[in-house]
């Protein structure tokens, strides 16, 4: 159902991963979502922000974070200038 749902709102599948799904405009990446089971990880820039609302309508969504957290056992952190460390 959510790949269902990604493709319908004009997500493109990587297709040497199909958990990894991609949002272009005018050739350029506007987001992204990764899936793990039933874990969600996304980013994009501000116009990316109706397809997670449109998401968010669809799924329930248990918790959502955006500066630091652990994902699949990887740290993440978004600094205030936007760049993500991985650690």
């Amino acid at each position: 159902k959510l790949c269902d749902e990604l493709l319908s709102l004009n997500a493109v599948s990587i297709p040497l991963d199909q958990g990894i799904f991609v949002w272009y405009k005018d050739s350029q990446i506007i987001g992204i979502i990764v899936s793990f089971v039933d874990d969600l990880l996304w980013g994009g820039i501000e116009m990316f922000v109706s397809v997670i609302n449109s998401l968010k309508k669809q799924f329930d969504i248990g918790s959502e974070t955006t500066s630091d957290l652990a994902y699949i056992g990887i740290n993440l952190r978004q600094r205030n200038d936007h760049s993500i460390t991985i650690s």
